[in-house]
């Protein structure tokens, strides 16, 4: 899946299609949309209506919302106009049947608001202690991957599949790695690094 278009609503289209098909697979069967948020190329893929989904017979639930941006970019080697998909925002929340909070919200912001100081690559705890209210602060992350969050949800939380345990391995690395070599702009693979 590319990263690139000439039109920035078919961009828009296979992005949301390209996750909807890594979630249908594994997870859930409920659908991402995305909706046009203006004439500045900008839109927001979620969950219908629902603020969020549940996972299986499990007791958790999550949500999906991100904001993706088309840039207008020249492509030198086409000579042509063409649009670059970016993420601008995205928020991804897990509860739990009991609690009306999420317990765990992974966040990032492109560009902070005005006089925020935090970091933008955060997630907050629904849990106090030692005096501090981690549903409040914001605990630094790195980016975290669609293909992340799946695995998280599975793993660490031992939510139900829609597939066993092999085909579901097999189809996060397949999609990673796709992230990092067709719609990703960042140089660096995880995956190849050394320590």
């Amino acid at each position: 899946m590319s990263i690139f278009n000439k039109n920035p609503n078919e961009l828009f289209k296979d992005f949301v299609d390209y996750i909807n098909w890594v979630l249908n697979k594994t997870i859930t069967e409920h659908p991402l949309f995305w909706v046009s948020l203006g004439p500045s190329y900008i839109a927001q893929m979620q969950f219908t209506r629902s603020k969020a989904v549940k996972i299986g017979s499990s007791p958790f639930s999550f949500s999906i919302v991100q904001t993706l941006v088309a840039n207008n970019e020249h492509n030198i080697k086409e000579f042509e106009r063409q649009y670059r998909l970016e993420t601008h925002e995205y928020h991804y929340h897990i509860y739990r049947k009991t609690t009306k909070d999420p317990i765990v919200r992974f966040e990032y912001e492109r560009k902070l608001r005005w006089k925020a100081k935090h970091c933008r690559h955060h997630c907050h705890l629904l849990f106090k202690k030692w005096g501090i209210n981690f549903k409040k602060v914001h605990v630094p992350t790195g980016w975290v991957l669609i293909e992340d969050l799946i695995r998280f949800i599975i793993v660490d939380l031992g939510c139900p599949t829609l597939c066993n345990e092999e085909k579901w391995r097999v189809l996060l690395d397949k999609s990673e790695d796709d992230f990092f070599k067709n719609r990703s702009s960042k140089e660096i693979n995880p995956q190849n690094m050394t320590q």
